[in-house]
């Protein structure tokens, strides 16, 4: 019997939401064309500006209430009205903990004018379009348009009840993830590369918390989270913890899939191989709506190398055909699965191994090819003739042998940090940490991409699968590809 399949029905697919265009999502491929007379200028000017800056201050600056708590700093202030109407919106525990003054935790507040309620069209709340994907573009702001709709709703409308538990649940799963359950402030997130957050789903990650993306950068000095929502103001102390407030939402990550077929002009070559392989279970978790009890299948963990639209088309013409032709399905999928590690989550600073084997790992620095005579920001200035003004040092580094979907091939996994830092005179020189992740020995281009069942890191070029060194594996690709294919 057909056994129906929808793709999770959840506030986690919410990928659409991300802002406008992807140039803040992957690098590009040209270089920032700075000189070192430039860089050097801006240094000095942060210097003469800002004297005692430093992204990493022993006590940064920072307003707030040290008295009240978390709750009452929000709901005091006109300018998180909304946020502070989610909040009351929420199961009660979310209040709860905001309002704790035993509490020690960091919260993540939007304000007003970053929730953008008034271009929302609201014509009812169809639970059913939702579930057949609508709630992919559903976020905070969307969802409190619903919320209005729902409370000028006549009590006795038969669905007001059903669509106020599901709206609840929603806003309640997008407010854990803005919280964190330690008191972090903006020095200590600049420090890593993920955190983990209050949100945990029963059916993923073995009820593990879900992850927040962190990054710094020096010149500008900021932080941003999930590639798209910057800290605008950090460090309002309260009695319970710290605020920091952000430019945009944050939207609990999709599944490993959905992310990337949400993002068709970054990813629609691989969504589209691994739907054609019949690998979606692999990336995925399905809610199979034909049982009597709710039921979920897929991968609840997964580490998956996402290769870009351009690592494809990087590949020889002939050879694209011939992958997406009924003559290469098979080595399509071999390639696919050598790009995905099932049951293991991995991230630059974090891994969650759901089987029972032990991953081989070691802290021994290797250099790589591609790090030999560089230095960290070599890549990114690489049009200066002196970059030297940058410190870098390593200050981690692990090494990971993973085991891969295709059998008996595993993945080479190197991770990197670097304390990178302006010379600045004083003890307290601008720095940050900057992360570096190999897949056999190939730079990841954006690593640390958190998913709802695991991780995600993007890769330029498509790996090869015979673990090969040579610079352009598949320029002879007929000579081994379908050969190697067709083997067991």
């Amino acid at each position: 019997m057909f056994k129906p399949l929808v793709c999770l029905p959840a506030v986690l697919l919410v990928a659409n939401a991300l802002p406008q265009p992807l140039d803040i999502f992957l690098p590009t491929q040209q270089t920032l064309e700075f000189g070192s007379n430039r860089i050097k200028q801006l240094a000095g000017w942060i210097a003469n500006i800002h004297p005692e800056y430093d992204i990493h201050p022993p006590s940064p600056p920072g307003h707030g209430d040290e008295a009240k708590t978390i709750w009452h700093i929000i709901s005091d202030d006109p300018k998180f009205s909304r946020y502070t109407k989610a909040i009351n919106f929420a199961h009660e525990h979310v209040l709860n903990k905001l309002n704790d003054s035993s509490a020690d935790i960091t919260f993540f507040a939007v304000p007003d004018s970053a929730l953008d309620h008034h271009h929302h069209s609201a014509a009812g709340l169809d639970l059913d379009a939702f579930t057949a994907g609508d709630l992919a573009t559903l976020s905070l702001d969307r969802a409190l348009v619903h919320v209005d709709e729902l409370q000028a709703l006549e009590d006795d409308d038969p669905d007001k009840e059903r669509r106020y538990k599901f709206l609840k649940g929603i806003v309640t799963a997008i407010l854990e993830y803005h919280t964190l359950p330690e008191n972090l402030d903006i020095s200590t997130l600049a420090e890593v590369s993920t955190l983990p957050t209050t949100l945990s789903i029963p059916f993923s990650l073995d009820k593990d918390a879900q992850r927040v993306r962190i990054e710094s950068s020096l010149v500008p000095p900021k932080v941003t989270l999930n590639l798209y929502s910057r800290v605008i103001l950090p460090n309002l102390q309260a009695k319970n913890g710290v605020i920091h407030v952000l430019n945009h939402p944050l939207f609990p990550p999709p599944t490993v899939f959905r992310g990337t077929y949400n993002l068709p002009s970054a990813f629609s070559f691989f969504s589209s191989a691994i739907q054609r392989s019949g690998l979606t279970e692999a990336t995925d978790i399905l809610y199979r709506f034909d049982r009597p009890s709710d039921e979920f299948e897929g991968a609840r963990t997964v580490t998956a190398f996402v290769p870009t639209n351009h690592a494809f088309e990087r590949l020889p013409k002939k050879l694209q055909l011939f992958l997406f032709s009924p003559f290469g399905e098979r080595a399509l999928k071999k390639i696919l699965q050598f790009h995905v590690v099932p049951d293991i989550a991995l991230l630059s600073d974090w891994i969650h191994n759901a089987t029972d084997k032990q991953i081989e790992s070691s802290s021994a620095h290797k250099l790589l090819n591609q790090e030999a005579d560089e230095t960290v920001l070599g890549e990114i200035f690489s049009s200066m003739s002196d970059y030297d003004i940058f410190d870098s040092e390593i200050v981690e580094s692990a090494n990971y042998t993973l085991p891969t979907a295709l059998k008996d091939h595993s993945l080479e996994v190197n991770v990197i940090k670097y304390n990178v830092s302006l010379p600045f005179p004083g003890p307290h020189k601008p720095h940050h940490i900057v992360t570096k992740l190999y897949a056999n020995g190939r730079r990841v281009a954006v690593p640390d991409i958190p998913a709802m069942n695991g991780a995600a890191h993007v890769i330029t070029h498509i790996l090869d699968p015979r673990q090969g060194e040579e610079a352009n594996p598949w320029e002879e690709w007929e000579e081994w590809l379908p050969k190697w294919a067709s083997e067991d």
